[in-house]
């Protein structure tokens, strides 16, 4: 387990909210790595 993984498991366990803010974050940066590889894929 990485660093980060470890700081975000215990960040959870003193706010169980974070969870949600976390799974949100992951879900903007999927979106935002598929935009690149779709900009990437059209030469922009």
């Amino acid at each position: 387990m990485s660093f980060i993984d470890k700081y975000i498991e215990k960040d959870i366990k003193n706010d169980p909210q974070a969870d949600k803010e976390y799974e949100q974050l992951d879900l903007n940066m999927e979106a935002a790595v598929m935009i690149r590889d779709l900009r990437d894929n059209l030469g922009m």
